[in-house]
């Protein structure tokens, strides 16, 4: 309301009074420029009398449209950008996770807490991709909500985290606030979730049987980056009850920064997949 920020990044990721500025897209252009004027101060530090401008990198989701792109763009020139550039989130990672070039062909699937992102990769270029907004902040809210109509309960976050993690692979029964609660229950209930991604993953699949190069990308299989990896149960679950092929990255967490700090320190090289 102060036209101010009280916190940045993890400082105030505990706070009562959070604002996301992205969503998939930026949904607050004020909180968004002041996100990017915020992270310039923490690198930098305080102003100076001397005008500063800055070449800036932004990595873009695959979804993203002109509209939201050109909104990146005024943001950014609004904190100073003197020369902006956007790569598609995917190829970042993919660029981190060093197999844009030496694989080629393959399946990049983004699993983090907003969303499940395919990317379907042939000769080091995307030609396929989808989106399904169901990540696991949607899967906690899910059997938070099981467990509050169904029990009466209001689990903690921390016992959210260890169902989610734990999943088919812990006990026939789990404790939530004093409450023995079925671990079949809480798959019943993430079930048809599972069901929408996976429908989603066979649809962006399908939509790419014809091309010339399927097999390979078949063969080479699925890639998994993002937070939400981490999670071996749900990975072998998304890559189709483990009818796929996969791996996960070394880093999840940090693959799309990695890779836009490799273009970084080679823009040259990455120049085909750059958006100025």
């Amino acid at each position: 309301e102060s036209g101010s920020t009280s916190g940045f990044g993890n400082h105030i990721i505990k706070s009562d009074h959070v604002i996301k500025p992205i969503n998939s897209v930026i949904t607050d252009f004020e909180a968004f420029e002041l996100l990017l004027k915020n992270a310039i101060k923490k690198t930098f530090g305080e102003p100076t009398f001397n005008f500063r401008s800055y070449r800036m990198y932004i990595s873009f989701p695959m979804s993203g449209t002109d509209c939201e792109m050109r909104t990146f763009r005024d943001s950014a020139e609004h904190a100073s950008a003197r020369e902006l550039y956007l790569i598609h989130q995917p190829c970042a990672s993919a660029i981190a996770m060093n197999i844009l070039f030496s694989l080629k062909d393959f399946i990049l699937i983004d699993f983090s807490a907003s969303k499940v992102e395919m990317t379907v990769f042939s000769s080091s270029m995307p030609i396929s991709h989808s989106v399904t907004r169901i990540g696991t902040w949607k899967l906690k809210q899910v059997l938070k909500n099981h467990i509050f109509r169904a029990f009466g309960l209001v689990p903690s976050f921390e016992e959210l985290e260890r169902i989610l993690e734990n999943g088919p692979n812990s006990a026939k029964a789990q404790k939530v606030a004093q409450k023995v609660i079925q671990t079949n229950e809480f798959m019943e209930v993430l079930n048809p979730y599972f069901t929408m991604i996976e429908d989603q993953i066979l649809e962006t699949l399908e939509g790419v049987s014809a091309h010339k190069k399927i097999d390979l990308i078949m063969g080479n299989g699925f890639y998994f980056t993002g937070g939400g990896s981490t999670m071996n149960w749900i990975v072998k679950r998304i890559a189709l009850n483990g009818k796929m092929n996969f791996q996960v990255s070394s880093n999840p967490f940090l693959d799309n920064i990695n890779g836009v700090n490799e273009i970084m320190k080679n823009p040259k090289q990455f120049k085909s997949y750059l958006m100025a």
